[in-house]
C-alpha cells in the first residue's frame, strides 16, 4: 500500500507545481500538469478559476483529454479521455485495461509525468478489487475510480484520483 501513497504523493506534488500552499489551502492553487512540449501533444490549454481548473490536450492521434482539478484541503483530479464510440456492454475489465493503457501513455510522454504511468500500474494491480463508478481506497485517505460514459457519437473514459482529509 505504501507504493500507492508514493504514486499519489508524486501526482499531488505535480498538481501543486512545487509552490508552497497558501495559508488558506493545504494544496495551493491548481497548476497545469502538462505543457505543450512533448511531440505527441498537438495542442494544450489550461484555464484556472480560483481552486478549480480545466486542462485540455489534443494528441497527434486526435485523442482529446480534459483534466478537471479542484480542491483546497482535499484534492481531486479527473482525467476524461474522449474516445471513439465503444459498445457499452463490454466487460468491465476492458475499461480498466483502457484506463491502464491511457495513464501509462501519459506517463511515457516525458519523465516528469512518470507518476501517471505508476497510476496506470495501480489500476492494473487493483482492477479485480475495483468496480466501475465506485471509488476504491488505495491508501489512507487516497481514492481511485475508473468510469465511463458511452454515447452514440463518442465514449468518455474517466479516471478520478482524490486525496481526502
Amino acid at each position: 500500500m505504501r507504493l500507492y501513497f508514493v504514486v499519489f504523493g508524486l501526482l499531488f506534488l505535480m498538481d501543486c507545481g512545487g509552490n508552497a500552499p497558501s495559508s488558506a489551502c493545504k494544496y495551493g492553487e491548481p497548476v497545469p500538469i502538462f505543457s505543450s512540449g512533448p511531440a505527441q501533444i498537438s495542442s494544450h490549454n489550461f484555464e484556472k478559476k480560483g481552486q478549480k481548473a480545466v486542462e485540455e490536450l489534443l494528441f497527434a492521434d486526435r485523442t482529446r483529454l480534459e483534466i478537471f482539478q479542484s480542491g483546497c484541503n482535499e484534492i481531486r483530479q479527473e482525467f476524461r479521455f474522449n474516445l471513439p464510440p465503444i459498445e457499452s456492454d463490454l466487460p468491465d475489465s476492458l475499461w480498466f485495461n483502457q484506463a491502464t493503457e491511457r495513464m501509462i501513455f501519459l506517463g511515457d510522454l516525458d519523465e516528469k509525468y512518470l507518476s501517471l504511468s505508476l497510476t496506470g500500474g495501480v489500476i492494473q494491480q487493483q482492477k479485480k478489487e475495483m468496480q466501475l463508478g465506485q471509488f476504491l481506497e488505495i491508501d489512507y485517505d487516497t481514492y481511485l475510480m475508473v468510469d465511463r460514459i458511452v454515447e452514440p457519437q463518442s465514449t468518455l473514459l474517466i479516471v478520478v484520483m482524490e486525496k481526502r482529509s
